[in-house]
């Protein structure tokens, strides 16, 4: 399908490629500089980027992001937070609806680092 790319114009004369949090099947979490086909959802103030095929029968996987900032470290950086990760069967007659594989469960306010 392709793939957007974001850049980090915070030094507009040195741009920086954005790597995204991706879900790596069955091996975990990882990043990418190419997430997908991105889409604003502004509604639900998130992006979501779509990877796939156009070949039928096949699946596609569709990661939710929100922005959000770091701490620690890079105190206050902001960054792309991976909320959710959701997959569809694409058949030879049409879409099959999203489900979720995976969402961000809220961290505990005792775990939370100040």
């Amino acid at each position: 399908m392709g793939s957007h790319l974001v850049f980090d114009l915070k030094d507009a004369r040195h741009p920086k490629l954005v790597a995204f949090p991706f879900f790596a099947q069955n091996t975990g979490f990882g990043t990418t500089p190419r997430p997908g086909l991105i889409t604003w959802r502004k509604e639900a103030g998130v992006f979501e980027a779509e990877t796939g095929t156009d070949m039928c029968p096949s699946s596609r996987l569709r990661h939710v992001y929100r922005l959000g900032t770091t701490e620690g470290y890079t105190s206050g950086t902001s960054s792309f937070v991976l909320v959710r990760v959701d997959v569809t069967a694409r058949g030879c007659g049409g879409d099959q609806p999203w489900s979720t594989v995976w969402q961000a469960p809220n961290w505990p306010e005792s775990m939370i680092v100040r």
